[in-house]
């Protein structure tokens, strides 16, 4: 294959490879706005989770709802993502959590993603439970969230996990994101206080007939459910953040990269015309001298 040629073989190859990064850069912003939504809408079922717990925390003054975690297990619950090409999410949400876990042989780890999971096993940490997104996550993190649900109850019944934080990668500024760890269980004392000292917004107060250790029960249920949806709806607002940037990056790389084939291209392609014609006016020079 001539030099010209090979050239624009690999012009038409990175061409290409632009129209995939500019679709992926498209997608990836579409996704944030989308689970950016889809996070506030949380708020509101937290505001009902929230005021429950002030009218049954307001009825019940005397006994105590939030002890502090005995001697147990800790469960974490590692955030990550099952899709590539979004910078160095993983790396840091699991290098994150391996800082933030207590006692490494006393505590379960629930790793959220294949590749969340396969950072933390190469750091010579195996999670107990690997969850893996939906194929569509436009169907919804729905059945998911319920799936880590049930393990967390099966952690607290079954395994003696006495306390459950979530580790992963939250919004920041300026476009961009940083890991957190928040314990959602047990309750922090000082957060059901606020909320008894919460004033209902009527006049009409509700009355509950439930047994209070069911309804309590049922309350902390949604409390923890709430708080996982949120989580995972900035976990994968920050994920597609990241990919947004990287695709950027690699779209600006792809444009040098074209620019830099074009103007070789072109050259070689002059230096060829250059040569045909050099080799006419030889032929027409051999030809007037014989």
């Amino acid at each position: 294959m001539r030099p010209a040629e090979e050239i624009k073989r690999k012009l038409t190859g990175a061409e290409s490879l632009r129209s995939i990064v500019r679709t992926m850069k498209i997608l990836a912003a579409v996704n944030v706005r989308q689970y950016e939504k889809m996070a506030a809408e949380a708020d509101d079922y937290n505001l009902a989770v929230e005021m429950g717990f002030s009218i049954f925390l307001n009825q019940n003054p005397s006994k105590e709802y939030a002890p502090l975690a005995p001697s147990g297990k800790k469960g974490y619950i590692i955030l990550g993502s099952d899709m590539g090409m979004c910078g160095k999410f993983n790396e840091l949400s699991a290098d994150f959590a391996l800082s933030v876990i207590e006692e490494p042989e006393n505590a379960l780890v629930m790793a959220v993603g294949d590749k969340v999971a396969g950072k933390l096993e190469d750091a010579g940490l195996a999670p107990a439970d690997v969850i893996m997104y939906p194929a569509v996550l436009s169907a919804g993190i729905v059945p998911m969230l319920w799936e880590i649900l049930n393990k967390v109850e099966t952690w607290m019944e079954k395994l003696n996990v006495k306390s459950i934080v979530i580790c992963r990668n939250k919004p920041a500024e300026s476009m961009g994101y940083a890991p957190e760890a928040r314990m959602i269980l047990p309750m922090d004392p000082a957060y059901l206080e606020k909320l008894k000292r919460t004033e209902w917004k009527s006049r009409s107060i509700p009355v509950y007939k439930d047994d209070r250790e069911k309804l309590f029960s049922g309350l902390v249920k949604n409390y923890i459910y709430v708080a996982l949806y949120r989580a995972l709806e900035e976990s994968l607002v920050s994920e597609n953040t990241a990919r947004l940037i990287s695709m950027q990056s690699a779209e600006k790389h792809t444009a040098e990269r074209i620019e830099e084939l074009t103007l070789e291209y072109n050259m070689e392609r002059q230096d060829a015309i250059t040569s045909e014609i050099l080799d006419i006016i030889a032929g027409a020079e051999a030809v007037e001298g014989k």
